[in-house]
């Protein structure tokens, strides 16, 4: 689920119940969440432009990642429902 032939970014969270990683192609990509235990994948950002190099933050229950859905590629911190 995880693998994109252009890019395959993907990252565990601190406690190893999920991934974060990014799907699509070209110039949209999106960031999703996968539960590792169940498989069921949560869209967390998807809109025009690429979303892309997600980190957890240590507690898991944020992810900042880099976009350019304004045009100008910036750090974004999305907090995650628990």
């Amino acid at each position: 689920m995880t693998y994109n032939h252009a890019r395959d970014w993907h990252v565990w969270s601190p406690d190893g119940t999920q991934i974060a990683f990014v799907a699509g192609e070209n110039e949209e990509e999106d960031l999703y969440v996968i539960d590792v235990q169940t498989g069921a994948v949560m869209p967390v950002v998807v809109r025009p432009g690429r979303d892309v190099a997600p980190s957890w933050s240590p507690d898991g229950q944020r992810l900042v990642f880099a976009s350019d859905h304004d045009g100008d590629l910036d750090l974004y911190i999305v907090s995650l429902p628990r």
